[in-house]
């Protein structure tokens, strides 16, 4: 089984909402099954919950949903949001081959041929990743032998209250999956840093990227090529850029999946 995983609060309860239907419309058009072959998981901060009104829909999709009472920290830092983190991919398997899935909220998942492919590797982690050495927070996933070997070693070797999980648990993870896997590496998801019309090596076989809104809603047709995209990046605030946002999930997702 594959996990998907969101961790939540009440200001991202409406981004989730749209961004879980496009997971929905994304599997109905993949090989997995919702129940069978995935899950979605909403993890909510007991702290500052989403209303009931969200909570209700996300259930109606087909999420398991739960509560967490560590402490988030901001943008999901610190040693106890990091084991939070860990603990909550933990508590969703059930058996040794099932992967665990990080997605931020403002993040879509619009195709699966990574995840596929995750699957038949060997490698323990998949992520999109650069020579930072970290991960991107906004998907990544862990197989069940990495996560037991990340709790031992942030069990071990804690870290600060400020230390932000891409970096940290992304440093570690990599890390680890190079001395699990036996050949040094890790499954790296493609990167896209710029628009999708600008020249580089990954263009179109890119398969994560951010959406750039330098050009407003009038470029979302060339993003539907890619599987992963983060849409808002925390800088959208307000009504009228919500708004926004919510349009752009729409169109992305009728664009890659509306029948001509």
């Amino acid at each position: 089984m594959i996990y998907l995983h969101y961790f939540t609060y009440r200001g991202h309860a409406d981004l989730l909402t749209w961004t879980c239907r496009a997971t929905l419309e994304t599997l109905a058009h993949s090989p997995y099954v919702l129940g069978r072959d995935i899950s979605i998981v909403v993890v909510d901060d007991t702290g500052n919950p989403c209303p009931e009104a969200a909570v209700s829909e996300l259930k109606a999709m087909g999420a398991t949903y739960r509560t967490s009472t560590f402490k988030r920290r901001g943008n999901l830092n610190g040693q106890d949001c990091i084991m939070g983190i860990l603990s909550e991919f933990k508590r969703s398997m059930r058996r040794k081959k099932d992967i665990a899935v990080k997605l931020d909220c403002d993040t879509l998942l619009l195709g699966t041929t990574w995840l596929e492919q995750f699957v038949k590797d060997s490698s323990a982690l998949v992520t999109g990743a650069d020579d930072r050495g970290c991960i991107y927070g906004m998907c990544y996933g862990l197989k069940a032998v990495l996560i037991d070997a990340l709790i031992d070693l942030f069990t071990r070797c804690p870290v600060g209250d400020r230390s932000q999980e891409d970096i940290y648990l992304g440093y570690r993870a990599r890390r680890l999956a190079q001395s699990l896997s036996g050949d040094g590496s890790f499954l790296p998801i493609p990167i896209w840093l710029n628009s999708p019309d600008t020249p580089g090596d990954n263009g179109p076989h890119g398969q994560l990227i951010i959406y750039n809104w330098s050009r407003g809603l009038d470029i979302a047709p060339l993003y539907t090529g890619f599987q992963v995209i983060n849409v808002c990046n925390g800088m959208h605030q307000g009504k009228t850029a919500m708004a926004d946002v919510r349009k752009l999930v729409e169109r992305l997702v009728s664009g890659k999946f509306s029948v001509s």
